[in-house]
């Protein structure tokens, strides 16, 4: 089991959880019957099967040698493209060589986003925010639960029904269990589901993943609460810090939340093959 880190003091072991728990998000999907995680001393690589999600078929964390980058580039894209699955590979400060990215680039891959990896500590995280009438959050702990937390992903997430579907496959295989490392949870407003996050407690750290709210629940703070509310639990757990891969649109709510950056994540697609 990995120790707990206490606090955010020492920024070179953050940037590592921070990566290493994105890494971790898309492995324990990839845990589930039918995917597939793979690693090797060079990379890591997790393959949820996705025909039309570039995100869920991936590299992390891989560190490369000026001898065998071009090698083992060719080898992944070969292993992709022999499935007809688009891909995403991602870098960070832990990734080598240090222009990864170039040698991606130099491949065919599109660089699709340069995002903030962020943390904060559990117990200085702001936490006195309004909630809207009608709104109150669930954990999920079984297959209704988990089917309103399909609902609100597809719709936050502008998923395909192809996608959902796999989410819900996959979700639904790793079971309910209060063991797991993973908590998901589901924002209702007026019993609608409007809002949903997920914790994932690996790499000694709490890590925040896929949060979303619809488009018509936007701008009443639901997206704070859903997840801050993750948050809670896990320095209820004992952990002390947590930390997030930010999008665009995410980026202000964990600052509110007192997120601060510590590394860029690079993300790279390639989504077709000639």
């Amino acid at each position: 089991m990995t120790e707990i880190i206490e606090d955010c003091s020492n920024s070179k072991l953050i940037n590592e959880a921070i990566q290493k728990s994105w890494f971790n998000s898309f492995a324990f999907w990839g845990s589930a019957p039918g995917r597939e995680v793979y690693e090797d001393q060079y990379l890591k690589r997790v393959t949820l099967f996705a025909p039309e999600r570039a995100p869920f078929n991936c590299v992390h964390l891989a560190r490369l040698t000026p001898e065998n980058v071009q090698m083992k580039i060719d080898e992944t894209v070969e292993y992709f493209k022999s499935r007809k699955l688009p891909m995403q590979w991602s870098t960070g400060p832990s990734t080598r060589p240090i222009d990864l990215g170039e040698h991606l680039q130099a491949h065919g891959f599109i660089k699709v986003s340069d995002t903030p990896g962020m943390a904060v500590e559990l117990e200085s995280m702001n936490e006195d925010f309004p909630e809207p009438p009608g709104f109150t959050i669930k954990l999920v702990k079984d297959t209704e639960t988990l089917k309103d937390w399909i609902q609100a992903a597809t719709e936050g997430f502008s998923l395909k029904q192809s996608t959902s579907e796999l989410l819900f496959d996959i979700e639904s295989k790793l079971g309910f269990s209060e063991h797991l490392p993973r908590r998901s949870y589901v924002g209702y407003l007026n019993g609608k589901p409007v809002s949903n996050s997920l914790l994932l407690m690996t790499s000694g750290v709490a890590g925040l993943f896929a949060v979303s709210t619809i488009q018509d629940a936007r701008r009443r703070g639901i997206g704070t609460l859903i997840s801050l509310a993750p948050l809670k639990e896990a320095r209820e757990s004992g952990y002390k810090v947590g930390v997030v891969h930010s999008s665009q649109m995410g980026y202000g709510v964990y600052r509110k939340l007192g997120f601060q950056d510590y590394c860029k994540i690079g993300m790279y697609q390639l989504s077709s093959y000639v």
